[in-house]
């Protein structure tokens, strides 16, 4: 069920409609709240639009960089999981005195 949510962000109110949960929409604005003001502390515009462009960017920056990261970990799993397989197989065939393959 859609329901409207109003947030404060940079002190603007908006209405958000959807079907998000109230305290979730409300977390994620006062995320962009909090990069927009350090944002405007670090930079000398007052400029609203640029200020959520460079948030935008900012936000953009980090989500690419954990996309990086997470393809990285994943790509890394396989291998990682192949070479505890062989761990458990050489820590197996050791318990059982087999000698261990190849």
């Amino acid at each position: 069920m859609s329901q409207e949510i109003r947030v404060q962000i940079y002190g603007q109110t908006y209405t958000v409609s959807g079907t998000l949960d109230a305290h979730y929409v409300d977390r994620l604005a006062r995320l962009v709240d909090a990069r927009l003001r350090a944002l405007a502390a670090q930079t000398d515009t007052l400029d609203t639009r640029r200020l959520a462009v460079l948030a935008a960017l900012n936000f953009a920056d980090e989500l690419e960089q954990l996309k990086e990261k997470f393809a990285a970990e994943r790509s890394a799993l396989p291998r990682e999981f192949a070479a505890r397989v062989e761990e458990c197989t050489r820590q197996l065939a050791g318990a059982l005195g087999e000698k261990p393959a190849g």
